[in-house]
């Protein structure tokens, strides 16, 4: 995958040319410390993760939870940017919203723990 420009200090371009793996969920929960596919480096990966939701007009919360750099993307529109190495933690933005959305996830590892998280929540 190729990096938006959002997204600096990444390895160079050429080692995220092609995608190595593919991982089909309906919710983005993604934990491990060794791999779940001998495709997927230990190291230096670039995760992008697509999607759509429909919500009903209101206020909404997104959270991710990251080990490593994360943007998080409500069409195209940066809520969640935090792209420093570093152990897992948690950013929330809230938005507006009503009627079908695209949320962009794009997520740097490292190295060791891999977390990768992403919910989103009605506000009252």
């Amino acid at each position: 995958q190729t990096c938006p420009p959002i997204c600096p200090n990444l390895p160079p371009e050429s080692e995220f040319a092609r995608p190595v793996a593919t991982l089909d969920t309906a919710r983005l929960d993604l934990t491990w410390y060794r791999p779940p596919k001998a495709e997927i480096p230990q190291a230096n990966v670039l995760t992008e993760a697509q999607g759509s939701v429909t919500l009903a007009p209101g206020r909404y919360r997104i959270r991710s939870i990251s080990d490593d750099g994360v943007a998080v993307f409500l069409d195209d529109r940066v809520l969640i940017h935090d792209w420093a190495p570093g152990e897992s933690r948690v950013h929330e933005a809230e938005f507006t919203a009503a009627g079908r959305h695209e949320i962009r996830v794009v997520h740097f590892q490292a190295d060791g723990w891999y977390e990768l998280r992403l919910d989103i929540e009605r506000v009252r």
